[in-house]
């Protein structure tokens, strides 16, 4: 899958707390064309998308349930259901 050449480089957000698998992704995105950028935390994930602008944000749901700044609005949000 390789981006068209004459449209802008996507940008794609890559969320786990996994490193090797940051790495992983991350490679071969970036081999086939795409920009990345990793974070590791759910907190990290709330700064960056106030500041910078994705097409893609690929996420491992535990960052957000381990993150309290982000699981708590989710719980209140479930228990309000």
């Amino acid at each position: 899958m390789i981006p068209p050449q004459n449209k802008k480089m996507k940008k794609i957000l890559i969320v786990d707390d996994e490193p090797d698998i940051l790495e992983l992704l991350s490679y071969n995105l970036q081999k086939e064309g795409f920009e990345t950028s990793g974070l590791a935390s759910g907190e990290e994930v709330l700064r960056t998308v106030n500041e910078e602008e994705y097409n893609l944000i690929i996420l491992a749901w535990r960052c957000l349930v381990r993150s309290k700044a982000v699981s708590a609005p989710l719980r209140g949000s479930a228990a309000a259901s």
